[in-house]
């Protein structure tokens, strides 16, 4: 689980730190910074699933191109002295095991590029390789284990590539947990995914398409859909319980191509989900995103985007659900208040630990974004209160009374 994010000069972002939770929340205005989270974390994942590619392809999210180093730079201002970088730390906690690391990607027009790897526990650890993009993964730095029958080790900025010992031989567990300790980083970026604001499915008919790991276009998403029945049958299962319609995949004559089709409850008629209102395919889209086994967190921008406030409500409820039985992560940026305030009715009712949710209220000064985190209540209430949507609340309750005003 990726407990914590660090962005310096990034966009909008000059420096911010986020502690992630099962659950995270980004509120605030329109280009306030909250999606530059968002990009953050999928530049990370394309720095560790292919560093064989030129920065300006790295800052290529397939939904969005960022541009180049300059374009991505806080301010804009081609400083050489300023240092670009993106990090975080991940943990795995399990009954009678837990390990820790903290991994960054930097650049700078100086220096350059360069990855950094931080052992918290059980092993500690700690080293920089510099390298240059596109970076084949063939140089290696020697990092040092403290405390450990384990001298060292070679890497190459995503794994290790040779062990050393200090006189006597470590064991193969020792090697094994410092190995996937060296990796959770890597591990958990991959199994990272950012879902843009989209309406969702727009075909009547698909054709399957070649699988290569991900799913990212309707085209794979909805050929995985196809060709998985277990992840058919969990998506139709939250889906029935969030729209109370029914969901399946009919295959064509000759299984050349199929449908994704909808029923109501206690009717025999089916029609294609591209015919059902923006809200429900949308919900249907992202539940299979969300479900799909090699996605772990899961970065959504605006879900409640065509969501009646009484589906918002239902949506959350079932996210919380599969947050915990499926062992998923969310961070979603947001503008809805109902979205928000579900999510702490969820805390209210117990459903979900205070722990579990975060929430951070995003502002511009100038051309900077602040991120204010704020605190939330055993009782569901969250420090600071809903400023972002009483603002916006006030402001509109002015215009249909407005103060009035004596003169002299």
């Amino acid at each position: 689980m990726i407990k914590e994010l660090t962005i310096k000069n990034f966009r909008s972002i000059r420096e911010a730190t986020l502690q992630l939770g099962r659950l995270t929340v980004l509120n605030g205005a329109n280009n306030s910074g909250k999606s530059s989270v968002l990009y953050a974390l999928q530049v990370l994942k394309n720095v560790v699933t292919n560093p064989n590619r030129s920065v300006g392809e790295l800052l290529n999210l397939e939904f969005l191109n960022l541009g180049g180093i300059e374009e991505i730079e806080f301010g804009k201002k081609k400083n050489i002295e300023t240092q670009i970088s993106i990090g975080i730390y991940a943990e795995k906690v399990e009954d009678n095991y837990a390990n820790a690391t903290r991994f960054s990607w930097y650049y700078d027009l100086m220096a350059g590029a360069g990855l950094s790897i931080s052992g918290i526990y059980p092993f500690e650890f700690g080293g920089i390789i510099t390298v240059s993009f596109p970076y084949p993964l063939n140089k290696t730095e020697k990092i040092r284990v403290q405390k450990s029958l384990i001298e060292g080790f070679e890497w190459n900025g995503l794994n290790a590539t040779e062990f050393y010992s200090s006189g006597e031989i470590e064991t193969d567990l020792e090697v094994g947990e410092l190995s996937e300790q060296i990796e959770l980083p890597i591990f958990e970026l991959s199994h990272l995914d950012v879902t843009p604001t989209q309406r969702g499915f727009t075909k009547p008919i698909f054709n399957q398409v070649p699988m290569n790991g991900t799913i990212y276009t309707e085209e794979e998403i909805a050929t995985h859909l196809a060709i998985d029945k277990a992840l058919q049958a969990k998506v139709a299962h939250y889906f029935e319980k969030i729209t109370g319609k029914r969901f399946s995949v009919s295959m064509g004559p000759g299984g050349g191509f199929f449908y994704l089709q909808i029923r109501e409850p206690d009717t025999p008629f089916t029609t294609e989900l591209v015919n059902q209102g923006m809200g429900v395919n949308q919900i249907l889209f992202l539940l299979a995103k969300i479900l799909y086994d090699k996605n772990h967190l899961i970065c959504i921008d605006e879900p409640e985007i065509h969501l009646h406030p009484v589906l918002i409500e239902q949506f959350v409820r079932v996210l919380v659900e599969i947050a915990q039985k499926e062992n998923k992560q969310f961070l979603f940026s947001t503008h809805s208040e109902h979205w928000l305030m579900s999510l702490l009715a969820e805390v209210y009712e117990r459903h979900l630990s205070a722990d579990d949710l975060k929430v951070y209220f995003f502002q511009k000064e100038g051309m900077a974004t602040t991120v204010e985190s704020q605190k939330i209540l055993e009782n569901g209430q969250i420090e600071g209160g809903l400023k972002n949507f009483l603002e916006a609340q006030m402001s509109l309750a002015n215009r249909f009374f407005p103060a009035e005003t004596s003169s002299a």
